[in-house]
């Protein structure tokens, strides 16, 4: 992560589509995870959207997965306002 970090541009942002995982009759959140480790590079977390893959029931696989996008912290948001969009994706 640290690389993709570093490599990035000021204004530029990082991507990630991740589904969490059912282990051990729970479920390891994969986003929050993700989430911890690029604030602690400075990231920060603006667009968080729900994916659903399958509307079935699965006892096995999460029927979603979380689009993740973050930017740099110190990136200026004047003039910017929150996202409109639905925070569900079909």
């Amino acid at each position: 992560m640290q690389r993709c970090v570093l490599a990035l541009r000021n204004d530029g942002v990082i991507s990630i589509l991740v589904t969490d995982r059912k282990w051990k009759a729970g479920i390891v959140t994969k986003h929050q995870h993700l989430t911890t480790i690029l604030g602690q590079l400075g990231m920060e977390l603006f667009l968080h959207k729900i994916l659903i893959r399958s509307a079935g029931i699965d006892v096995y696989r999460l029927g979603f997965s979380h689009i993740l996008c973050f930017r740099r912290k110190d990136r200026s948001r004047a003039g910017k306002s929150g996202s409109t969009q639905a925070p569900v994706v079909f």
